[in-house]
C-alpha cells in the first residue's frame, strides 16, 4: 500500500473519531444524525468507524461528512 493511501486512511480514521467525539460531547444519538441527514445508519457508523469498505464514491463520503458536520 503506498503511503498517500495509508495517510488517506488514517486521516478517514481521525476525521471519523472527530465526528463521533462531537456528537457524543454534544449527547445526540447516531440515530438523531441519521434522521436529520437522511444518511442510513450503518453509512454513518462506517464514517464514524473510519471504514472505508462499502462505503460509497469518495464525492458523496465527502457530502456526508459536511452534512454530518452541519447537523451537529
Amino acid at each position: 500500500m503506498s503511503d498517500i493511501n495509508l495517510r488517506a486512511r488514517e486521516l478517514f480514521t481521525e476525521i471519523g473519531m472527530k465526528l463521533r467525539a462531537a456528537r457524543e460531547a454534544q449527547g445526540i444519538a447516531l440515530g438523531d444524525i441519521a434522521t436529520r441527514t437522511r444518511i442510513h445508519l450503518s453509512v454513518l457508523e462506517k464514517i464514524e468507524a473510519g471504514e472505508l469498505e462499502g462505503l460509497p464514491a469518495f464525492a458523496f463520503v465527502r457530502g456526508f461528512i459536511r452534512n454530518i458536520m452541519q447537523a451537529l
